[in-house]
């Protein structure tokens, strides 16, 4: 029998900036850290939000910087 344990903030940092680098991206901790303090964070919501950004920041040549992330999501 497996008992899954919760996610913690430190373990959904590092699932995000993994995700990004196999995308070719590069979060930064600020970055990262923003989008757990102001997003849901439930992974399939963030792992969501990581592909809408993904998307944006290809359309707009852009870095994934927490300005970047603020005009994305419209903040």
């Amino acid at each position: 029998m497996y008992a899954l344990q919760p996610v913690d903030d430190a373990a959904r940092m590092q699932i995000l900036t993994v995700r990004a680098h196999e995308r070719g991206l590069a979060l930064a901790e600020d970055t990262a850290q923003y989008l757990l303090r102001r997003c849901p964070r439930d992974l399939p919501a963030l792992m969501a939000l990581l592909e809408r950004l993904d998307t944006a920041a290809l359309s707009a040549q852009r870095r994934l910087t927490v300005p970047f992330v603020k005009e994305v999501l419209g903040g």
